[in-house]
């Protein structure tokens, strides 16, 4: 039985072989020609096709690729969650910072009173507090022998001056920060009337008399200037006088000199040494004499509250 075509959009059956185009329909045919089963299908009608090709095709697939609605979807659903989040979080951080905050009120309000030194309140409105007044230099002077009991500031040592008939000298110690040449000015301010000078350290009796009225008076953190000085040429130390003059022999071979000075120039300041300091070395456990520069307290600022000098009065 010779295989019958028919039309797949009227149903009509071809009669031509290999015909292009359907005497039904006028549709065209191509390749797409199927054929009729054993059965003979009921023809289509007309109104039927033009009805399903005009119908909408349902679709019941709810993960349709091509709808184009679902970007926009997903758009919206992220920014809904995202701003539930962003809220969530704020409400979150102003619970915890009034939690936070009563948690501190509540430990103020409830100190029982014993750490109240170490509560201090802020004030942006307070202005710094004004500089102390400066404090007039320190004097303490004795003109007596040291008394064993209380600190000692001022000494006699006998012998100390061959012209001293009487081998009696006053030393006073003043507490100020002040460069060397300032100290010999004020001394002559303050004691010239008095015959007062940068002390001087003629002999070992005198050494060790000067070094334990300093100790007795706990003044070991102490730098003191006393009365020796050079020029920058020749570098030659010696005593000076109540007017600052150079007088007497040559000091540099004294026993009581720190090890290695006097060393006349600093090379790591570039700066000249012409005056002299008494210091207690703890390395070498002693009193002992060291060239510097006028200023000292320019050159070592940790100095500051810890400088004076010593008077000795004929």
């Amino acid at each position: 039985m010779d295989k019958q075509m028919f039309c797949k959009y009227c149903g009509k059956k071809i009669e031509v072989e290999n015909a292009i185009f359907c005497t039904g329909c006028g549709k065209r045919l191509d390749d797409a020609q199927q054929a009729k089963p054993e059965e003979e299908k009921e023809p289509v009608k007309e109104e039927q096709v033009e009805n399903e090709e005009t119908k909408p095709v349902e679709n019941n697939n709810a993960s349709n690729d091509d709808d184009p609605k679902k970007p926009v979807s997903i758009v919206k659903v992220a920014l809904i969650v995202f701003g539930a989040l962003l809220a969530i979080s704020l409400i979150g951080f102003g619970i915890y910072k009034l939690a936070t905050r009563s948690v501190v009120e509540d430990e103020v309000t409830n100190d029982d009173g014993d750490d109240d030194d170490d509560i201090t309140e802020a004030n942006p409105t307070d202005t710094p507090d004004e500089p102390e007044p400066t404090k007039e230099p320190e004097i303490i002077s004795y003109d007596r022998a040291p008394d064993p009991t209380e600190p000692v500031i001022a000494a006699s040592v006998p012998g100390s001056d061959d012209t001293d008939p009487n081998g009696l000298h006053i030393y006073k110690i003043v507490i100020d920060d002040v460069t060397w040449e300032e100290a010999c000015r004020d001394t002559k301010t303050l004691f010239g009337d008095e015959g007062g000078y940068l002390v001087h350290i003629n002999t070992q009796e005198e050494y060790d008399y000067i070094v334990d009225f300093i100790e007795k008076a706990g003044y070991e953190d102490r730098i003191f200037w006393i009365g020796a000085k050079r020029e920058e040429s020749p570098a030659v130390y010696k005593w000076v006088d109540q007017d600052g003059n150079l007088v007497g022999d040559n000091l540099n071979n004294l026993e009581y000199w720190l090890e290695g000075e006097p060393s006349f120039y600093d090379d790591s300041t570039s700066t000249f040494e012409t005056c002299v300091e008494m210091f207690y070395s703890k390395k070498n456990k002693k009193w002992v004499l060291n060239d510097v520069q006028n200023d000292v307290l320019e050159l070592l600022p940790s100095y500051t509250g810890k400088m004076g000098y010593i008077i000795e009065i004929d």
